[in-house]
């Protein structure tokens, strides 16, 4: 009888000494992630068939080399609070790779400072003398 079958059953599992006892808990570790490799294998090489099934002209490398496209440039003056809108803009071109025609840009509105005096004169000696919040 294996080491593994004497694990199946209780009381010999009880009769077995304590290095036995590692050795079967390594060859059970040992098979469980042979077998969850092995399923992932199995799930991997499904997704692959899978996706040439649904998109058979798809392929690595077969991607068509898009033009370079060139970055909108920034003018040299701008309006105060055109700013946010241009570096977005920009953002979405150099993530997208094509112009974006609707950008909404909401106005940030401050909230009232409630802090007390002494807790506002506290952080900015923090702040002046470089120590930081934390």
């Amino acid at each position: 009888m294996s080491l593994l079958e004497q694990f199946a059953v209780d009381e010999l599992l009880q009769g077995l000494s304590l290095g036995e006892k590692a050795l079967g808990s390594f060859y059970v570790a040992i098979l469980g992630m042979s077998i969850t490799f092995l399923a992932l294998i199995v799930l991997m090489g499904s997704l692959f068939v899978m996706s040439k099934l649904v998109n058979p002209g798809s392929g690595r490398g077969k991607r068509p080399v898009e033009p370079e496209l060139p970055l909108p440039l920034f003018p040299e003056r701008h309006a105060p609070g055109e700013l946010l809108p241009l570096v977005l803009a920009a953002a979405a071109w150099a993530a997208v790779g094509s112009p974006v025609r609707i950008i909404r840009v909401r106005p940030i509105k401050r909230e009232p400072d409630d802090t007390p005096a002494w807790a506002r004169a506290g952080r900015i000696e923090q702040v002046s003398a470089g120590e930081g919040i934390w």
